[in-house]
């Protein structure tokens, strides 16, 4: 099933082994390494006399070609733009600077590791919501895609659970969704089926990032409105470019009194993206519905993790309070049998 990969278990690893592996394998002269809490993978921020890099150790189960192609899909988007605030991956100990890698790790039974410096920043989580900061977040989002507009990879078609284009196929996770918000779930899917699947064909192809949310989007503290990096590139894949934005869209949605209505938000976005995207009408126009989309998405995937993994799954039940908020903010913009 496309979703079993979000719970497959998996033995992780210890500090003292991300410490070793940093050292052997990368050359980094590593002090310390501190656990970071990630969905599917083991990530530490390794310390030592030279700064902080995150080191990164794919899940047992992830194929060598899918981390490649985030390495990839790095050195092909600072290529195009070398602004972008992208962490460029390390090469392996010995290899030259030109060689950045992910690398086998017989440390860990061959799982494959990457190595990159630890950005600047603060969490999109940490800081306060404003129209602003939603255009630079897609403004930031777009140049990115448009770097991305020429990559190939032979992995960059593989199915990813968190690409939009296979929302259809998360149906029968609906049954894990409580009432009331199954209801309004199952509502979106069926306004995606009679929507966005027809439009599918006609919609702006390529590889995107497609994982804008609060903790891999970080600005500068001192202004939250300043992007100083965009991290993971692990749901990386040839999409809808659209669905990029509807993304980042999610995650931007007023959550606390006082943050600016959803309308203002997907403006924002739009603009945003606009100042290097030439987007289509048709984009635009489906940019309220597939914004839900993607919060029926982490509902429909969210529940079902707790459901399968319920003792590892406190982080995930916060999160879903959240896009029950956002989709309930965003009703007013979508068609009037979804409002």
């Amino acid at each position: 099933m496309l979703v079993d990969a979000l719970t497959e278990p998996f033995e992780h690893v210890d500090a003292a082994t991300a410490v070793a592996i940093a050292r052997d394998v990368f050359g980094i002269d590593a002090v310390d390494a501190e656990r970071v809490e990630t969905e599917r993978d083991d990530t530490f921020r390794v310390t030592g006399p030279a700064g902080a890099v995150a080191l990164k150790l794919a899940h047992p189960a992830d194929a060598p070609a899918s981390v490649d192609l985030e390495v990839a899909a790095v050195e092909h988007a600072l290529a195009r733009d070398p602004a972008l605030p992208l962490a460029r991956f390390l090469p392996r100990a010995g290899a030259g600077a030109d060689a950045p890698t992910a690398e086998r790790c017989p440390q860990v039974d061959g799982r494959v590791a990457r190595c990159a410096p630890w950005m600047p920043g603060s969490s999109l989580r940490a800081t306060p919501r404003s129209a602003a900061q939603a255009r630079a977040v897609a403004a930031a989002q777009a140049r990115l895609t448009a770097a991305l507009a020429d990559f190939e990879h032979p992995a960059a078609d593989r199915p990813v659970a968190w690409d939009l284009q296979h929302l259809a196929r998360l149906r029968p996770q609906a049954a894990a969704v409580p009432e009331p918000s199954r209801a309004a779930v199952v509502a979106v899917l069926d306004a995606f089926d009679r929507r966005v699947a027809p439009a599918m064909a006609s919609l702006p192809r390529q590889v995107v990032h497609d994982d804008a949310n609060l903790d891999n989007i970080l600005v500068d503290p001192a202004d939250p409105t300043r992007v100083t990096a965009i991290l993971d590139f692990g749901d990386a894949s040839r999409t809808a470019r659209v669905f990029d934005l509807a993304v980042a869209a999610s995650y931007l949605l007023p959550v606390r009194d006082g943050d600016p209505e959803a309308g203002a938000i997907l403006a924002a976005v739009l603009d945003g993206a606009g100042e290097t995207l030439d987007l289509t009408g048709q984009e635009r126009e489906l940019l309220p519905l597939l914004t839900a989309c993607r919060l029926a998405q982490r509902l429909l995937l969210g529940h079902w993790v707790v459901a399968s993994a319920p003792d590892d799954a406190d982080a995930v039940r916060r999160s879903l309070a959240i896009a029950t908020r956002q989709l309930d903010a965003l009703r007013p913009l979508l068609p009037g049998d979804l409002g």
